[in-house]
């Protein structure tokens, strides 16, 4: 089987046009049509149907497409590992991240793998934990950095603990506290973050039963910052993310505390590719110095 006809197929399911997927592979509409065409003749089914949405995996090319990316990826090791044997490492890194990761970790790290790797491409997806769980299961990328959850059909690597904080407005009565008790977040005008997207925030309101009154909700940091600098309710994130905004926001730890694991999550039955291992050599050694 042409592995390039595998590709075709995954780009156009993933970007939901020929086109888009001819301009990724640096070929013509006409010419990516062919080889999906010929990979349909040769499977004996159809893989992709067009209608007003776009073009999108049937059926039976959603239960392919999983094994067409553990296809593509296993001819990339290869690259990989053969290029390693002659000393210049080659090929393509696919992550997807947590956006305080992204935001705190990746920049140095990159920064110092580049220098020893310079021709291995790194794409990174910053996205909230569900759909992080979803590349994950659709084998889409190498790994994914966010916080461990033993609910996902994933292999972990700790990096490194981080504690979960709460931002509050300058005028809140506990803004000069040291702690924040946990049972006042019942009842608080609160700012939820990212909503159903099964983020730790959302987790943590779970498990404690905690009935917050949400007014409001954004998934981006830098609107959540502001919005409680503003007055407008309070809101539970990572440390991590705390890190990255100055401003007159109390943030304080909760009390009980609670803790979250930032760590890498590989899919299951995924061996790591040679770039893969070797970037997850340099975040663990990046983390641990911090």
């Amino acid at each position: 089987m042409d592995v390039l006809k595998c590709e075709a197929f995954i780009q156009c399911a993933d970007t939901g046009s020929f086109t888009a997927a001819g301009e990724i592979l640096g070929y013509s509409q006409s010419g990516i049509t062919r080889m999906v065409r010929s990979l349909e003749d040769e499977l004996g089914c159809t893989l992709l149907v067009r209608d007003r949405r776009g073009t999108h995996p049937t059926a039976d090319g959603e239960k392919l497409l999983p094994i067409m990316r553990d296809l593509c990826r296993s001819q990339d090791r290869l690259i990989q590992a053969s290029a390693d044997i002659n000393g210049l490492t080659v090929g393509e890194l696919r992550m997807g991240v947590y956006f305080s990761i992204a935001a705190s970790w990746l920049p140095q790290v990159i920064h110092i793998f580049k220098i020893e790797y310079p021709n291995i491409h790194i794409d990174i997806d910053e996205e909230l934990p569900q759909e992080l769980s979803r590349m994950l299961d659709g084998h889409s990328v190498d790994f994914c950095l966010m916080s461990r959850d033993d609910s996902l059909p994933c292999q972990w690597i700790p990096l490194k603990e981080d504690r979960m904080v709460v931002w509050l407005p300058p005028d809140h009565p506990y803004a000069q506290k040291k702690k924040f008790p946990l049972e006042k977040i019942n009842g608080a005008s609160f700012i939820g973050s990212g909503l159903g997207g099964n983020t730790d925030c959302e987790k943590l309101i779970a498990q404690e039963h905690l009935s917050p009154d949400i007014q409001y909700s954004t998934k981006d940091a830098n609107s959540l910052f502001a919005m409680v600098e503003a007055g407008l309710g309070i809101t539970i994130n990572n440390e991590l993310t705390s890190a990255h905004y100055s401003g007159n926001v109390a943030v304080l730890p909760l009390d009980p505390p609670h803790n979250i694991m930032l760590s890498a999550a590989i899919p299951n039955g995924q061996p790591l590719s040679p770039a893969a291992e070797k970037f997850i050599e340099y975040l663990k050694h990046y983390v641990h110095t911090l």
